[in-house]
């Protein structure tokens, strides 16, 4: 009898694939649909595994067995966590943030847009304003004016000859007499050919109502085409620069060595500035100014001939911005709070049958 249990009792005897101790197997887990003698583990083996293999940037190896592949079953300790962490939820936080960030950045664009417009137009130039000391000023009533009715789209601000549009089209104050066709275009079979694009109620309603979202847009957009052309020219650089400074460092070794890898730095570092001042100028002539004053007048009228011209251009830069956008939520907000979320000290791995 005791011969029995002495040999039930070696039979429960398993190792730790990992830190090959001799253990109880009710001490040890089964986390994935390997055999024999690595088919053991230590939970808190497991959990300095995982550790080790988040800190060396290895995440995508974190919810896999290296083995047989087999997808780990983790169990989080706070239920809340589980939930936040699902895919589904963090994308939903992602667009809501997303939205939040746009309303601000759509203050400061609308702001932005003001003063270039007053800077562009004010009489005598730049110059003027300076000497005058009128820039503070300016920066005032622009901040005002950008935080003032900051959903409001009815009103448009007139500074001298010119009125001020945050829309591409003039949707936010067109005259009552064309309310009732509701129509940007003149021929009412273009309208029906490109409907709803020629409807003014659609546009009204994503650049009038939607203003400060429509104005982030353009900038989050735009800083995030210039933070990712820094980083793409930063790494171009490097590559070049690496590639030299390795060939003169196997040429010599000397002081003047030393000198051309600071010499490079200096290099790489100028025409960074040059570069990013060219995306930065242009972004101000493509995005920035492409909100273009209208010259006052009696009477508001927008031909065919000028929304056929302006919407293949607009939808240019919805594009490039959009993807821009769509870029800066997956890189930036997905993936600060997949950081967040995926903290493995708040999961342990359970075993393919605890789970069942």
């Amino acid at each position: 009898m005791k011969t029995e249990q002495h040999a039930s009792s070696v039979e429960n005897i398993q190792v730790c694939r990992i830190c090959l101790e001799k253990e109880d197997e009710a001490n040890l887990i089964a986390p994935c649909k390997c055999k024999g003698s690595i088919k053991y583990v230590h939970p808190r083996c497991i959990a300095s595994w995982r550790q080790s293999l988040s800190r060396r940037g290895r995440k995508q190896e974190l919810y896999h067995c290296m083995l047989c592949r087999q997808r780990l079953h983790v169990r989080h300790r706070r239920k809340w966590m589980g939930v936040l962490g699902h895919k589904v939820v963090r994308i939903l936080l992602t667009i809501f943030l997303t939205f939040i960030i746009l309303i601000p950045a759509g203050t400061l664009m609308k702001m932005l847009i003001h003063l270039s417009i007053q800077l562009t137009n004010y009489p005598g130039g730049l110059y003027e304003i300076w000497m005058s000391g009128s820039f503070t000023n300016l920066i005032k009533y622009s901040t005002q004016n950008s935080i003032r009715q900051p959903f409001s789209y009815a009103r448009q601000v007139v500074l001298g000859t010119h009125k001020v549009i945050y829309s591409p089209f003039p949707v936010c104050y067109r005259s009552v007499g064309y309310s009732e066709t509701h129509s940007l275009v003149s021929s009412q079979l273009l309208y029906y050919m490109l409907f709803p694009f020629t409807d003014e109620r659609i546009w009204h309603f994503l650049l009038c109502r939607l203003e400060h979202l429509h104005l982030g847009f353009f900038l989050v957009g735009s800083i995030n085409n210039i933070c990712f052309t820094y980083k793409i020219l930063s790494d171009m650089f490097d590559i070049i620069l690496t590639a030299q400074q390795q060939q003169q460092e196997a040429d010599q070794q000397d002081l003047r060595g030393a000198f051309m890898q600071r010499a490079a730095k200096l290099t790489k570092g100028l025409l960074l500035t040059y570069c990013c001042t060219l995306v930065i100028l242009f972004w101000a002539h493509f995005n920035l100014f492409a909100f273009q004053v209208d010259t006052k007048g009696d009477t508001d009228i927008y031909t065919t001939r000028q929304f056929l011209l302006e919407l293949p251009l607009w939808s240019f830069r919805w594009m490039t911005l959009g993807i821009a956008l769509v870029d800066f939520a997956i890189r930036n907000i997905y993936g600060t709070l997949t950081n967040i979320f995926d903290c493995i000290d708040e999961e342990e791995i359970v075993s393919l049958i605890e789970d069942q």
